[in-house]
């Protein structure tokens, strides 16, 4: 047993951290990630040492691990720790030390590696570890006159050299702060003469990224570029031990990587329904994009299809950030589509986003002038013009409802009006930045007015250009060609399928419309063959797989129990993870005889040969839980 013990202890010092390098620490380590202990995908940062929590994503760092493991930040993306920074990094003149591999391809004047305190001020509280070329700050950022270059600290610009591995390293002595790159002191500045340092206490580490305040990393000023290793040191690591970590790891940092493509946009970058009284919930089948409620803003159940929106004209629109990333941008083609019912036409924003202060480019589809409608591109060499749809006889505040859409392809922009095309060959470029959307305006924030007055339904805005035939189609209220975009089964489009999928197949089979987007055996209608292929074929797992982990076990039985919804009739229903297998809605003995009916229990994974353990007998489980949820209920 003494030999098991230490093989287990040798085996914990090989899985994260030191990795059995001969690394020279100072003092403590608080922080030790090393991209090597990543998967691809990995949305937190393991920290190699107990001393200090882990670190958690921010948007969309990228983890490469060819040629050599990494974490790409794109000047979006961050790490963090929501913990406060230990003690011995805070207060005042607190010794460390940091030190991190990057690769950094285009260097601006600053870029945050690591940071922690209040960029803000007073004087000294802030600590940002930079690979920037300012001559003033771009190597670090205390806040105010202690700030230093990687060069001269006098303004000369100046930094490591771009698209080369480098070992870069800060300490802080409680008086001289020093940087180096590869081995070697690049500069130093003395605290003492500037008051020292008082580092605020209340921030988290955080990677890539510096802090606005206490829980809000800041916006800008991030990293774009490639960080491998990151040790914080609670002490002052000498010249020579410097010297000495840079050589042990400079043979596994020697080969440039390949900045990776950012992942894919969506077909679909937004779609509500405002099918239900609910209008700032979730009904599209698109996961985040939910709208917060500023304003005039009411349900009205009569829309196109379901609901509608309706807007008094004066400040009534609805927002959101969590769509900006998926907002269409630059050249690449888009649509941008809504069912209208106008009480005025004059200068009436229908969706749109960008920005409308000095350099302003906004994208939006709006109605202006008399009973016009035109696709606005402000800052573009051309404003879309606008269509007197009058002329054809066409009102559109007579009260009636009219579909819009504006189309680009990448070269032109195409206004239509109820699926038919009105005028096309409108050149330009889409310069609108991905901020600021709005739905009933021109855009959040921009200028006086321009609220939307009436009803809106069915808003869309896609990442393509759509032809007569699909506008025509969603104008039905059929998206269902876009909200399984991706991967089969992904209704959520989170790119895997979990326990969200299944419920919400679940609640379509218990709704009965029969709505094409979850019908997976092509035969019209939306039932329980269509919950088996997603488990069996799709999922690849058992029916009772509760947590979706592959396998059907004794772990399953109990986590159903929990909740205390077995033959309890109470609101809300059961979910998948709660009990329900058979798709009604409930957790009764009728899930537990379709999930042993398909024969997986203890069984392990699917199309995995395996002989399963002896088990207690089911049926004393199945008896024990019982009694165990009845027990809970009396109580």
């Amino acid at each position: 047993m003494r030999y098991l013990a230490m093989l287990t202890v040798c085996l914990a010092c090989v899985s994260f951290g030191q990795n059995l390098r001969a690394i020279e620490i100072a003092e403590s380590l608080f922080v030790d990630l090393d991209a090597t202990t990543l998967s691809v995908g990995d949305l937190m940062w393991q920290n190699g040492v107990d001393t200090y929590a882990d670190f958690m994503a921010d948007g969309n760092p990228i983890v490469t691990l060819d040629p050599t493991p990494a974490v790409y930040f794109d000047g979006t993306s961050a790490f963090f720790s929501d913990i406060s920074a230990p003690e011995g990094l805070t207060g005042l003149d607190p010794t460390r030390s940091i030190e991190v591999w990057a690769f950094n391809p285009s260097i601006s004047g600053e870029e945050t590696m690591v940071a922690w305190g209040n960029r803000g001020g007073p004087q000294g509280t802030n600590l940002t570890f930079n690979y920037g070329d300012n001559g003033a700050f771009g190597a670090v950022g205390h806040w105010g006159a202690p700030d230093m270059g990687w060069i001269d600290n006098d303004g000369t610009a100046g930094a490591p050299e771009a698209g080369q591995w480098h070992h870069l390293v800060y300490t802080y002595d409680s008086e001289f702060a020093r940087v180096y790159a590869d081995g070697e002191l690049m500069n130093e500045e003395d605290m003492i003469q500037h008051g020292g340092l008082d580092t605020w206490p209340d921030a988290g580490i955080s990677i890539g990224a510096q802090w606005a305040d206490a829980t809000t990393l800041n916006g800008g000023l991030r990293a774009s570029m490639f960080i491998s290793r990151v040790r914080v040191h609670d002490g002052v690591l000498t010249d020579s031990q410097i010297a000495a970590n840079y050589n042990e790891e400079l043979a596994a940092f020697t080969v440039a990587p390949e900045i990776p493509p950012p992942p894919p946009k969506p077909q679909l970058a937004g779609l509500w329904r405002f099918d239900d009284a609910n209008i700032l919930g979730f009904d599209s089948g698109l996961e985040g994009n939910h709208l917060d409620e500023n304003g005039g803003v009411s349900f009205d159940g009569d829309g196109v299809i379901g609901g509608a929106l309706a807007l008094d004209g004066f400040d009534g629109m609805l927002t959101s950030t969590e769509i900006n990333e998926d907002l269409p941008v630059g050249d690449g083609p888009y649509t941008v589509a809504a069912w209208i019912r106008p009480e005025e036409v004059e200068a009436r924003g229908i969706v749109g986003w960008g920005s409308y202060g000095a350099g302003r480019s906004v994208n939006a589809l709006r109605i202006f002038g008399d009973n016009g409608f035109r696709h606005y591109w402000w800052g573009a060499d051309l404003d879309a013009q606008d269509f007197d749809v009058d002329a054809l006889g066409v009102d559109l505040d007579d009260g009636d409802w009219h579909h819009v859409a504006a189309v680009y392809d990448g070269e032109e922009r195409s206004l239509y009006l109820n699926g038919e095309l009105l005028v096309s060959d409108m050149p330009g470029d889409n310069g609108a930045v991905a901020a600021n959307f709005a739905v009933g305006r021109t855009c959040d924030f921009c200028g006086a007015g321009e609220f939307f007055s009436g009803w809106l339904d069915d808003v869309a805005v896609f990442n393509i250009a759509l032809d007569e035939g699909q506008l025509q189609k969603i104008m039905s209220g059929d998206f269902s060609a876009f909200l399984t975009d991706g991967l089969t089964g992904d209704f959520n489009q989170n790119q895997q399928l979990d326990v969200a999928d299944v419920d919400l197949l679940i609640a379509e089979m218990i709704a009965g419309t029969d709505a094409a987007t979850f019908d997976l055996d092509n035969d019209n209608q939306v039932d329980d063959a269509d919950l088996t292929v997603w488990v069996k074929d799709l999922a690849n797992t058992y029916f009772g797989d509760a947590n979706l982990d592959g396998e059907f076990n004794s772990s399953d039985l109990v986590a159903v129990f929990q909740d205390g919804k077995f033959e309890a009739d109470i609101d809300p229903a059961a979910t998948w993870a709660q009990g329900d297998w058979n798709g009604d809605g409930l957790f009764t003995s009728g899930d537990f005889v379709k999930a042993f009916q398909d024969g997986g229990f203890e069984l392990g994974p699917r199309n995995v040969a395996a002989v399963p353990e002896p088990t207690l007998s089911l049926f004393a489980i199945l008896l024990s839980l019982v009694a165990i949820q009845q027990s809970v209920r009396r109580s």
